[in-house]
């Protein structure tokens, strides 16, 4: 039997187009991730059925990733940056530091905590606005 992916593998990493096209910068600090794949759902009876008929929506992706606020680090930096510009930008999902997937998001919300005696954090709830594509072996979200 395989052995589950262990979460201190994870890693996450933002596109920075100021390097190249396609270099992608870890984002440090971050210690949650969670993912969310919804589907609307739609009921229509129908005579002679004693069960609905059922259409599916299209697939909602939305994440949330939230950490500790490191104002230098250059993947937060980004990230931050495209939530004030209502921009779109490029993360790269890497379950076991090798495999998962790319896809296009924008940033959402942005939440952020702070305390006397504990370290700032913060959260984004983050939508996908494109299709996710498989880095080395997957899984797609």
């Amino acid at each position: 039997m395989p052995d589950p992916v262990n979460g201190r593998d994870f890693e996450l990493y933002v596109l920075d187009t100021s390097v190249s096209p396609d270099a992608y910068v870890l984002v440090d600090g971050i210690n949650q991730w969670d993912d969310q794949v919804n589907r609307e759902r739609q009921s229509w009876p129908m005579f002679g059925r004693s069960t609905d008929y059922q259409t599916v929506g299209s697939r909602e992706i939305t994440y949330s990733m939230g950490g500790f606020l490191i104002l230098t680090d250059p993947g937060q930096v980004i990230i931050r940056n495209a939530e004030i510009a209502d921009d779109e930008v490029s993360i790269k999902v890497l379950y076991d530091g090798t495999n998962g997937y790319t896809q296009d998001v924008r940033i959402g919300t942005r939440s952020g905590s702070r305390t006397p005696e504990g370290l700032q954090t913060l959260t984004y709830e983050v939508a996908a606005v494109a299709a996710a594509v498989i880095v080395g072996s997957g899984p797609l979200p």
